[in-house]
């Protein structure tokens, strides 16, 4: 017998504490502070102090920022692993 699962429950609301850049962001989870990487998204980076900012990493970070403006309340499903070595 199959069971139905209500997608809801495995998203959980939070809000976004920063934009690290143009592919990732931190969230603040019930006062945890979280990185979070978006799925299917790799943009060139523009904010590591230890590497070279690449072409095109400011403007994706600039439209992070404007599309998850800090305090904007998310919401995280996770699709697969809930970590990777990116983050």
């Amino acid at each position: 017998m199959a069971h139905m699962v209500n997608p809801q429950f495995f998203m959980t609301q939070i809000s976004v504490t920063k934009v690290l850049d143009g592919d990732t962001i931190e969230v603040s989870d019930h006062g945890q502070v979280k990185s979070v990487r978006l799925l299917d998204v790799n943009t060139p980076k523009a904010l590591d102090p230890n590497k070279p900012v690449e072409c095109g990493g400011p403007e994706a970070s600039i439209f992070l920022k404007e599309m998850l403006p800090l305090g904007m309340i998310v919401r995280l499903r996770y699709i697969h692993d809930t970590q990777d070595s990116y983050v």
